[in-house]
């Protein structure tokens, strides 16, 4: 039985409501500075609860990855431009970002992705 998100999900969704398009990295080190600092780490547990939570945000269609995830072009996250408004700006903003990615509005109004 599901309570709702849990802390590590309502924190991604926290950071992507600001809009925008971020991968893990850049998203943990302005969340946790000191954790990239000369003789710091951040501990494996909380890296991988972070990833855990993000992929079933993922999986949920409530954030959207970008890329193919792989060094040269690591996955790229943003919030599912549906969940705002109509007359919201920032499913503008967001759309821009995706397009490229081959996303774009359907005649239902659902966002579509195009596969290649």
């Amino acid at each position: 039985m599901s309570r709702g998100l849990g802390k590590l999900q309502r924190f991604w969704l926290a950071v992507a409501a600001k809009g925008g398009v971020w991968t893990f990295d850049e998203i943990c080190r302005s969340a946790w500075p000191e954790a990239y600092e000369p003789g710091f780490e951040m501990s494996s547990s909380l890296k991988r609860s972070l990833r855990r939570a993000l992929k079933k945000m993922v999986d949920e269609h409530t954030l959207i990855a970008l890329g193919n995830g792989g060094p040269a072009d690591p996955f790229r996250y943003c919030i599912n431009p549906s969940l705002f408004s109509t007359n919201d700006a920032r499913r503008d903003d967001l759309m821009k970002h995706l397009q490229p990615y081959g996303f774009y509005w359907g005649a239902d109004g659902n966002l579509v992705a195009r596969h290649h």
